[in-house]
C-alpha cells in the first residue's frame, strides 16, 4: 500500500512539474527571441501551465504546436526548446531571428513540421536533425546557412518537404534527397542544376511558400487587368454610340426650330424664327380670342410630360 501511494504522489508531482518544465522552456524562447513588451504578454513565468497561452496548442498537458511566425522576432533560438518531447509543429518563419540552429533541436522527437523559412539564422545545418524520424517537412529556405547538407537528413523516413533554397549551402547534396516528393536547393553553391543529373529543384513544386503567394497574387492582378480594360472598351465604345444618337437628335432639332435671324435693341433681343401656325403655348392658354378652342385638360397633361421629357433631355446632354 506505501509503494501503491509513493507511486501516485510521484505521478501527481509530475503532473505538476511537467507543464512547469514546458512553460520555462517556452519562456526562455520569449527571452532569446527579444519579444517586445507588447508580445506574448501572457507568456507568464509564474502560470504553472502554458497550455493556456496564446500561440501555443497542446494535446492534454503536452505542448504540441507552437506557431511564432511573421512577428518581428530579432533574437536568437533557445536550446532549452528541446524539452518539448511531444511537440509536433513549430513554425517561426518570417522573422529576423539570428545565430544557430540548437543542437537540441534534434531532442524534439515528435516533430513533424520545421519551420525556420526567412530569417537570419547562419552556421550549419545540424546533424542532429537526422533524429526527427517524425519529420514530413523541413523549410529552412531564405537563410544564411552554410556548409554542406548533413548526412544524416537521408534517415528520415517520413520527409516529403525539404525546403533549403536562397541560403549559403555548398558541397555535394545527399542522394537520397533527390527522392523526396518536393525538394528546393536553389541558390546555393550545390551539386545541381546546369552541370548535374539533378535539377535543384523539384518537378512538382518545390517553390518556397512566398514564390507560390507571389505567383498567385500575379495571376489574379493580370485578370483584374484584362477584366478592367475589358469593362472600360465597353464603355467607351457605348459612350460613343450614345454620343451619336444624342448629336443626331439635337442635329434634327436645330433643323426643325432652326433661327432665320435676331434682332437687338437696347431694350429687347430678340430670335426670329419661322412662323408656327398652331403657336406658342401661352398663345393657347391666355391669349385666346373669342370663339377659339381652348386646351383640354388631356391636352395640356400631354404638353407638360412633353416639356418635362425636354428638360431630362437637355440635363443628359
Amino acid at each position: 500500500m506505501d509503494l501503491l501511494i509513493g507511486v501516485l504522489v510521484l505521478a501527481c508531482l509530475y503532473s505538476f512539474v511537467s507543464p512547469d518544465a514546458q512553460g520555462d522552456a517556452l519562456y526562455a524562447l520569449k527571452i532569446s527571441l527579444n519579444a517586445s513588451s507588447n508580445q506574448l504578454t501572457d507568456w507568464n513565468q509564474n502560470q504553472v501551465n502554458p497550455c493556456t497561452w496564446s500561440k501555443v496548442i497542446c494535446d492534454g498537458n503536452n505542448v504540441t504546436t507552437v506557431t511564432l511566425s511573421n512577428m518581428g522576432f530579432s533574437g536568437t533560438l533557445s536550446p532549452r526548446i528541446g524539452i518539448l518531447k511531444m511537440l509536433t509543429t513549430l513554425q517561426l518563419q518570417g522573422n529576423g531571428i539570428t545565430g544557430k540552429i540548437p543542437e537540441e533541436f534534434g531532442n524534439l522527437t515528435s516533430l513533424t513540421m520545421l519551420d525556420l523559412e526567412n530569417n537570419r539564422l547562419t552556421g550549419e545545418i545540424p546533424s542532429s536533425l537526422g533524429n526527427l524520424k517524425r519529420l514530413t517537412f523541413l523549410i529552412l529556405s531564405q537563410n544564411n546557412l552554410s556548409g554542406q547538407i548533413p548526412d544524416s537528413l537521408s534517415s528520415l523516413p517520413n520527409l516529403v518537404n525539404i525546403q533549403l533554397a536562397s541560403n549559403s549551402l555548398s558541397g555535394q547534396i545527399p542522394e537520397h534527397l533527390f527522392k523526396i516528393s518536393k525538394y528546393n536547393f536553389t541558390g546555393n553553391q550545390l551539386n545541381c542544376g546546369i552541370n548535374s543529373a539533378h535539377s535543384c529543384v523539384s518537378e512538382n513544386g518545390g517553390g518556397s511558400s512566398k514564390s507560390k503567394t507571389g505567383m498567385i497574387i500575379g495571376i489574379v492582378g493580370a485578370l483584374l487587368v484584362i477584366l478592367l480594360l475589358g469593362g472600360l472598351l465597353l464603355l467607351f465604345l457605348w459612350k460613343g454610340r450614345h454620343k451619336g444618337y444624342r448629336r443626331e437628335v439635337f442635329v434634327d432639332v436645330a433643323e426643325i426650330f432652326a433661327a432665320y435671324g435676331f434682332c437687338t435693341t437696347p431694350t429687347e433681343r430678340l430670335l426670329v424664327y419661322p412662323f408656327m401656325q398652331n403657336l406658342s403655348v401661352a398663345s393657347r392658354l391666355r391669349e385666346l380670342k373669342p370663339g377659339e378652342p381652348v386646351l383640354d385638360w388631356p391636352t395640356r397633361k400631354r404638353v407638360a410630360l412633353g416639356t418635362a421629357r425636354g428638360l431630362e433631355y437637355l440635363h443628359e446632354l
